[in-house]
């Protein structure tokens, strides 16, 4: 895991990011996680999750895109993190074929994992609860779970730039994966013909729709041509399949005389979040689900003492019908109380700090969630030295702090040679 964060105003975007990154669930290493989209623009790209698409790790990827751009000078941010993806869709060095129908296999087997996952669940519950079930009852609950996906992947927001015969082309292209990865994953399981083309369904609709989220989080900020405040797209990427990264943008802001500044955090977000709002995300959200309980059990209890006649049930149903407004008036009452108590009074200092201040407060953020995971029981992958640059209109892209692999002044060559080739560190 990790914790970045963007902090903007009119003026500039400083981008802070920690080094940790973890290897098989127990090692963590140090790694570089901002870097410049341009050798020329003022536009840089932050990573987060995994720190590799397909296997190919992020820093080549970028840095190969870097060269081929050049001096390539696009109207907004959100051009520069478009040529990005559309240079990894159309990279077949990178990406070739035979890669995205190893790709397709392992896409497929991880989502019937999971499956199989809530499949055993759903067994294993109704026997404790009923004892032993028959194989007809066990291949309804296996429905129950397959219609619950079903309809889950129908609720997605469909990606966008995805081709309407995008299931189809899929179907032809890695049909033979896809089976063979249901194949080894659900092997013991009573499926029926009919769960089985449901599950390939399954399987094309992930690839059409947008998933809650991705294997890697690509942030694009900065400057393009055209933007006279800093802008900031986030993408997100599982992978590529029919010369196409699976992708989509999970949020964007672009700063203006009405919106003069943002915090805006990635992955581990609840000690900026804290700082930000008051609250963390996760007592927030008890303090809203014991609410609705408790007016649920308020109404329950009106409910149970009031006589069961038609002249009564006009009262029980609007107090049915008025519960889901009074829950939902407390969150947004305590969004607005948020907002006026701690996020309005920091965005107003916010918006005028100048550049050595933006960055000073972007490194403090991610500092506080490092040093939450290392004074608490949570497992501490948050750390390492913290990467920080600031990226204005006039002066680019300016590292603050900025670790290097090799001792900067016994390498003199590589800076003096950064513009005069292709590709750099940075």
């Amino acid at each position: 895991m990790t914790a970045e964060i963007a902090v903007m105003n009119q003026s500039a975007v400083a981008l802070a990011a920690d080094s940790a990154a973890t290897r098989s669930e127990a090692k963590i290493f140090t790694a570089n996680k901002i870097f410049a989209l341009s050798k020329y623009r003022p536009v840089a790209v932050m990573i987060y999750g995994s720190s590799a698409c397909m296997n190919v790790p992020w820093e080549t990827i970028i840095k190969q895109f870097r060269a081929e751009l050049g001096e390539a000078d696009l109207a907004t941010v959100s051009d520069f993190g478009d040529a990005l993806f559309k240079y990894i869709g159309a990279n077949r060095a990178l990406f070739p074929q035979s890669e995205q129908e190893q790709f397709a296999f392992i896409y497929a087997a991880e989502k019937f994992a999971r499956i199989k996952k809530n499949i055993v669940e759903a067994v294993n519950t109704a026997i404790a609860e009923n004892g032993p079930i028959t194989q007809e009852q066990a291949s309804d609950l296996a429905q129950g779970v397959l219609d619950q996906r079903k309809t889950f992947w129908k609720g997605r927001p469909r990606r966008k730039n995805v081709p309407r015969d995008a299931r189809r082309r899929a179907r032809e292209q890695y049909g033979n994966q896809i089976v063979d990865a249901r194949d080894q994953v659900l092997q013991q399981l009573p499926l029926t013909a009919k769960q089985r083309e449901t599950l390939m369904q399954i399987t094309l609709d992930s690839w059409y729709k947008q998933p809650q989220s991705g294997q890697s989080g690509i942030v694009v900020a900065g400057f393009g041509r055209d933007d006279m405040f800093p802008a900031l797209v986030n993408y997100e990427i599982d992978g590529v399949l029919l010369n196409r990264p699976i992708s989509w943008t999970s949020g964007d802001v672009a700063l203006s005389q009405n919106n003069r500044a943002v915090v805006v955090p990635f992955a581990q977000d609840d000690m900026i979040r804290l700082f930000v709002e008051g609250v963390t995300p996760a007592y927030e959200a008890f303090v809203e689900s014991y609410f609705e309980q408790l007016v649920n059990g308020l109404n329950a209890m009106v409910v149970s003492e009031l006589p069961a006649d038609q002249a009564m049930q006009q009262i029980k149903d609007d107090l049915e019908k008025n519960r889901a407004t009074v829950i939902g008036s407390l969150s947004e009452k305590l969004r607005e109380e948020r907002k006026a108590l701690y996020v309005d009074p920091l965005l107003s200092i916010l918006s005028g700090l100048p550049l050595n201040e933006l960055a000073s407060l972007a490194e403090s953020l991610v500092n506080l969630t490092s040093l939450r995971r290392r004074v608490s029981l949570d497992k501490e992958d948050v750390g390492g030295p913290i990467d920080v640059a600031v990226i204005s209109r006039g002066d680019g892209l300016v590292w603050i702090k900025r670790k290097h692999y090799f001792p900067a002044e016994l390498n003199q060559q590589f800076f003096a040679n950064y513009f005069r080739t292709k590709v750099g560190h940075g």
